[in-house]
């Protein structure tokens, strides 16, 4: 299958300057919004707000490695790109940094990996697990891509894998990871390690053999309470 990988998208986002406070977030909050900054080099940080759902839904697309129109106050126009955010121990997010771009100066970002194609593998019975699904790259702002594309059309047999030196890659970009580095890789059903693996058969696979594990360990205690019951009913006849 062709690789094509994607140019950049255009994204915008829409927020306000804020107060540095306690109790500034905690209005933020009951507003559905959270705190966010833009900083960068010779650059002094700006503290704002955004909403929560829309930064959700841009930041779902544009990612890391996509350029965000942030407009300040309806006036003020930065060309940002997402740089981190922090979550809750719910996962959901509650601050955002965002990366100030300067068109002169190298960027270091981690791009998505869009993987196509079919592996003939699976067709007779083996597991491709995706080992990452980001590379750091760094180059300038006007050769960033939004997503490379790995095809596992060619991924046939178990052990069969494709490393980042395998990679179809723009010009003009450097990669920081170790070329030997493993992106997808085939397994037999039994090797199958699905704490590695992150599409959503898998996560659902691992969802469920947690839950059959729990409901192994309560059919165990149920057990080992049915033993104990007898024993102690024999103790209290005796007296």
């Amino acid at each position: 299958m062709p690789v094509k990988n994607e140019t950049q998208k255009s994204f915008s986002l829409a927020g306000q300057s804020r107060e540095s406070s306690r109790v500034a977030n905690e209005m933020l909050k009951k507003e559905n919004k959270i705190p966010a900054v833009i900083y960068g080099k010779d650059f002094p940080n700006i503290n704002i707000s955004i909403r929560s759902s829309e930064f959700e839904k841009v930041y779902k697309e544009a990612k890391r490695s996509s350029f965000i129109d942030l407009i300040i106050n309806e006036k003020e126009h930065y060309n940002v790109l997402c740089h981190g955010t922090q979550t809750d121990y719910t996962g959901k997010i509650i601050h955002a940094d965002f990366y100030k771009i300067n068109e002169k100066e190298e960027v270091t970002v981690d791009i998505s990996l869009n993987f196509i194609g079919e592996a003939p593998a699976k067709k007779i019975g083996l597991n491709v697990l995706f080992q990452t699904t980001f590379i750091k790259v760094k180059c300038l702002p006007k050769n960033l891509v939004s997503s490379i594309d790995v095809d596992i059309s060619k991924l046939e047999v178990a052990e069969q894998n494709i490393k980042i030196s395998d990679l179809v890659l723009p010009k003009n970009l450097v990669v920081l990871n170790h070329s030997d580095e493993i992106v997808a890789i085939v397994k037999l059903a039994a090797e199958m390690d699905v704490k590695i693996d992150n599409t959503d058969n898998n996560i659902a696979a691992q969802q469920a053999a947690e839950a059959a594990a729990k409901e192994a360990a309560a059919e165990e205690a149920s057990k080992d309470a049915t033993k104990e019951t007898p024993a102690k009913n024999n103790k209290e006849d005796k007296k």
